[in-house]
């Protein structure tokens, strides 16, 4: 009695060895496939991570107003991956900001919102481009397109302001505005403008001290709100020797501090305290 394998057909025999090597191929080939996608996905993570991190660090360099910095930052995170939500934000910071280009601001915001992950603090953004960029109706239209939570921020509050302005309701802008920065009173910030505002429309000799009290805890701060008080202090006509030289003091200990800062600090030292004219003059030379 002849086996079992002897009845097979010797080309039948050929044609399952065939589809078998065909079966294992298309499996490396799936595996193949699979560590390629994979590990393209691992690599624009890590690129989007690492362009993340350069646009986060640009944005620190912009608050110190090292431009030429961020500049370079930005344009690395731009090259690791042009699409992180991060990056397009900070891009427009930086083209808005430090170039004034806000026709160009406005396309890197409309990009990131296109791409579904832009949010209404975005749109407020682009809506305060587009009013720089002389477009106070398109800038209206985003107004009007935000959430009812996003308009009651102070960013929005203060977009609905400068529209106000641009558009000759100067009264209406200034009571918004004045809502906007009242509606963050822990903010440094919005206490210093708070204070600038009330010193452009008061003339009071108490309610002006009372600004200056304000402006001189503000002027402490070691960050950019601290150095912005020290230029507003000495700015102010009623500005005192006694004071000048505690200012004076303020802005050299600054870590955010540039010549320009120093500067003007010691050019009103010099008229207020001119018997240490000849020694600063010499020392400086």
């Amino acid at each position: 009695m002849s086996s079992t394998t002897e009845n097979i057909h010797p080309a039948s025999a050929r044609a399952s060895s065939q589809w078998g090597w065909m079966l294992i191929a298309l499996i490396l080939i799936g595996l193949a496939l699979g560590l390629v996608l994979g590990g393209r996905k691992v690599f624009n993570r890590y690129k989007s991570h690492q362009a993340q991190q350069l646009a986060n660090a640009a944005l620190q360099d912009m608050e110190e107003e090292r431009w030429e910095s961020a500049a370079l930052k930005i344009k690395d995170a731009l090259t690791a991956y042009p699409e992180q939500p991060v990056v397009l934000r900070a891009s427009a910071r930086m083209i808005s900001e430090g170039y004034s280009d806000y026709e160009q601001a406005a396309s890197m915001l409309k990009k990131l919102l296109s791409s579904g992950q832009g949010t209404p603090a975005d749109l407020v953004q682009l809506g305060t481009a587009l009013l720089k960029s002389g477009s106070a109706e398109q800038a209206q239209n985003i107004y009007d397109s935000l959430p009812p939570e996003a308009r009651e921020t102070s960013d929005g509050m203060e977009l609905l302001a400068n529209i106000y302005y641009e558009t000759g309701r100067a009264n209406e802008a200034l009571t918004t505005l004045r809502k906007a920065l009242s509606s963050e009173p822990d903010n440094p910030r919005s206490q210093l403008r708070l204070a600038v505002m009330d010193l452009q429309f008061t003339g009071l000799e108490e309610a002006r001290k009372s600004i200056a009290a304000t402006l001189w805890k503000l002027a402490a701060r070691q960050d950019r709100v601290g150095l912005d008080a020290i230029g507003q202090i000495n700015d102010m006509p009623e500005l005192t020797a006694t004071q000048v030289r505690e200012l004076r003091r303020l802005v050299e200990a600054h870590p955010l501090m540039q010549p320009r800062h120093r500067y003007a600090v010691l050019s009103n030292y010099l008229r207020l305290i001119p018997l240490e004219r000849d020694q600063i003059i010499t020392a400086e030379v």
